[in-house]
C-alpha cells in the first residue's frame, strides 16, 4: 500500500513517527523522540538506534522486512538499542522511502534473549507476540486517520478555492467600478459638448437631430455604467418610485429588436400598476440579459415570455418576529423555450465567471442576481433538460410616487434655447469652483457654466483647488468625488472649513456613503445632465 502524507501531519497522525530513504537513513524524526533516552539523530541509520526482526544488522535484510511490512501494512515494533523503550506501529511506502509510523509503547516489555527474533510479525510468518492483539485497531486507526486528514485538507483546499474566487470577483469589481467612472468621466464630456452645440442659434432641423442623437447614445451609455456599478456594487442615487408594467411596456419594441426575427416575444403584465424603486436603466438592462441568454439558449428558433405577477413573500432574510408578516412583491418572470440547464448548471448558473458558453463571460445572470438583490429582492432559476429556463426576479412594491415627483420623473433633454442668467450677487457674478480631471469634461463644463453668468475657476486636482481655495473666495465649488492622487470628500470637508458658507456640490457616476457627506452637501450624478445641473445650482445659489 502506497501513500503520500505530507509530514507536517505525521505528529498529528503518528506521534513517534520516523522517516527513512530507501538506505534506512533518518530524513525525519517526530519531536517527541527528540525528547527521549536515547534520541536518533537525521542523518544516521536507522539501525544504530533500533532491532528489527532477526537481522539486526543487516541492512539488506532489514530493507526486505520493511518492504513487505509495507505492501501489507503488518505491524511492526522497533526496540531501542538501549531497551529503553519500544516504538509499535507499520511501514508506510513513500515515494523516496519509508514513513516508519509508529506510537511509543507505555512500559517497555522484557528484554529478549540475545539471537533470538524479537516480537514482530515478518515476512516468513513467525508466530506473533503479544502486541499483535492490536494490530487490527492499529491499523483502522491509522487509516482512518489518513482519511480524516484527507478529508479535512479536502475542506481546506475547497475554503482556499472559494477564497480564490471571491478574491478574483472583488478584483473584477474593482475594476468594473473604475471603468464605470471613466466611461461616465467621457460620457459625461459627450454630453456637455452636445448641451454647447445645442445652446448655438440658428441650426437645422437635421443638425439638431444629430446632436439630440448624440445625447440619447451617451444617455444609453450611461445605462452601461450603471449595470457596472451594480456588478461592483457601488451605490448610486436613489431610485423613484416607476410603474413596472408600464415601462416594460414602453420598451416592447426594444425587446422586440434585441430578440431578432427568427425568434417571437410575448408580454403578460399583470402587475396591476405596481411600483418598485428601481432605476429605469438598471431594469432594461436585466430583462436585456436575460433576453439575450433565452436567445441563445433558443438557436434555431423559440418563443420568450415576460410576465409580471403581484405576489406576497417574506423579505430576503426572513422575518424574524414572533409573527412574520408576508409583504407586497412584484415577481418577474422571464421564461424561455430552449433546451433548458440541467441540475448541475442550474446550481451554479449565478456564480460569476460561470458559463456554459464557448465564449461566455459569466457576468450577465451574475449582474442579474446583483441588481435584484440591491433592490431588496431576489433571484431564482427553474429550468430542466429539454423543457426551457424560467428566470424569477423579484423586487419588492412600494408606494406611487405624488404627482409632482412623478411629473418630476419624466427625462429631461436639453434646452433648445440659452437661459436667461441669473447668476448675479447683486453687482458681481457668482463665483464658482469646477474640480474635475476629465479635461475634456472640465473644459465643456466651465464653458457651460460661463455661458449661464457664472465665474468659473476650472482646477484639475486637489492641490491646484486648494492653491484657490486659500486666494480666492467663492461661491459655490462643484467636484468630482474621485481625483488624482486624493479624494473630492475630503477636498470638500478642507474647502468648508477654509471658507465656512461655501455651498459644496459632489458630481460622480455613485453615490458615496452617506456618513462620508455632509448633510448640507449636494450631489449630482454623472454623466452629467445640463439642466438637472443648472437647476440644482440655481437651487443652492439663489439671487439675493
Amino acid at each position: 500500500m502506497q501513500i503520500e502524507i505530507p509530514p507536517d501531519q505525521m505528529a498529528f497522525l503518528f506521534p513517534a513517527y520516523m522517516i527513512v530513504d530507501k538506505n534506512l537513513t533518518l530524513q525525519e524524526v517526530a519531536p517527541s523522540l527528540n525528547q527521549s533516552e536515547f534520541p536518533p539523530t537525521v542523518g544516521h541509520n536507522l539501525l544504530e538506534y533500533f532491532h528489527l526482526p532477526d537481522q539486526e544488522r543487516d541492512l539488506a535484510a532489514a530493507l526486505a522486512i520493511i518492504a513487505g511490512i509495507a505492501k501489507r501494512m503488518d505491524y511492526l515494533q522497533l526496540h531501542c538499542v538501549n531497551l529503553q523503550y519500544v516504538l509499535a506501529g507499520t511501514a508506510i511506502q513513500l515515494v523516496e522511502g519509508y514513513l516508519l509510523a509508529a506510537n511509543r509503547l507505555p512500559t517497555p516489555p522484557p528484554a529478549p534473549p540475545p539471537g533470538s527474533a524479537l516480537a514482530a510479525q515478518t515476512d516468513a510468518g513467525d508466530s506473533p507476540g503479544p502486541a499483535d492483539a492490536s494490530m487490527p485497531a492499529l491499523k483502522l486507526v491509522s487509516i482512518q486517520k489518513v482519511l480524516l486528514e484527507e478529508a479535512r485538507q479536502t475542506a481546506l483546499d475547497l475554503a482556499a478555492e472559494r477564497q480564490r474566487s471571491e478574491d478574483m470577483l472583488n478584483r473584477f469589481r474593482q475594476v468594473s467600478g473604475y471603468m464605470a467612472h471613466d466611461f461616465n468621466n467621457l460620457l459625461s464630456v459627450v454630453r456637455l459638448n452636445a448641451a454647447l452645440l445645442m445652446k448655438q442659434r440658428g441650426l437645422s432641423q437635421k443638425v439638431s437631430r444629430r446632436i439630440q442623437v448624440m445625447a440619447e447614445v451617451a444617455e444609453r451609455g450611461s445605462e452601461i455604467t450603471q449595470s457596472l456599478m451594480t456588478l461592483s456594487r457601488q451605490k448610486h442615487d436613489t431610485c423613484p418610485p416607476l410603474d413596472v408594467d408600464a415601462h416594460i411596456d414602453s420598451n416592447r419594441t426594444f425587446f422586440a429588436t434585441s430578440i431578432g426575427a427568427n425568434h417571437r416575444i410575448t408580454f403578460d403584465l399583470g402587475a396591476q400598476g405596481s411600483f418598485a424603486e428601481v432605476g429605469r436603466t438598471d431594469l432594461t438592462n436585466c430583462l436585456l440579459n436575460l433576453v439575450i441568454n433565452a436567445r441563445v439558449a433558443m438557436p434555431d428558433d423559440g418563443t420568450v415570455t415576460i410576465s409580471t405577477r403581484l405576489t406576497e413573500a417574506l423579505p430576503p432574510g426572513g422575518d424574524d418576529s414572533d409573527n412574520p408578516v408576508l409583504r407586497p412583491f412584484i415577481d418577474i418572470k422571464v421564461r424561455d423555450t430552449g433546451y433548458g440547464m440541467s441540475k448541475e448548471v442550474v446550481a451554479r448558473a449565478f456564480e460569476p465567471f460561470f458559463s456554459t458558453k464557448q465564449h461566455g463571460t459569466g457576468v450577465g445572470l451574475a449582474s442579474v442576481r446583483e441588481f435584484a438583490r440591491a433592490m431588496g429582492g431576489g433571484a431564482c432559476i427553474n429550468s430542466a433538460v429539454g423543457e426551457g429556463t424560467t428566470i424569477h426576479i423579484r423586487l419588492p412594491c412600494c408606494d406611487p410616487p405624488a404627482a409632482e415627483a412623478a411629473e418630476a420623473a419624466v427625462p429631461e433633454r436639453f434646452a433648445t434655447q440659452p437661459m436667461a442668467p441669473v447668476a448675479l450677487a447683486g453687482d458681481r457674478a457668482m463665483r464658482i469652483l469646477v474640480v474635475e480631471d476629465e479635461v475634456h469634461a472640465l473644459a465643456a463644463l466651465t464653458e457651460l457654466l460661463e455661458a449661464e453668468g457664472y465665474a468659473v475657476t476650472p482646477a484639475a486636482d486637489y492641490d491646484e483647488a486648494a492653491m484657490y481655495l486659500t486666494d480666492q473666495h467663492f461661491d459655490m465649488m462643484l467636484a468630482d468625488v474621485v481625483l488624482p492622487h486624493s479624494n473630492g470628500i475630503v477636498l470638500a470637508g478642507h474647502a468648508s472649513a477654509v471658507q465656512p458658507g461655501l455651498r459644496i456640490m459632489m458630481m460622480s457616476g455613485y453615490a458615496p456613503n452617506a456618513d462620508e457627506m455632509s448633510p448640507d452637501w449636494l450631489f449630482v450624478r454623472k454623466p452629467l445632465d445640463l439642466v438637472k445641473l443648472l437647476g440644482m445650482i440655481r437651487t443652492a445659489l439663489p439671487r439675493p
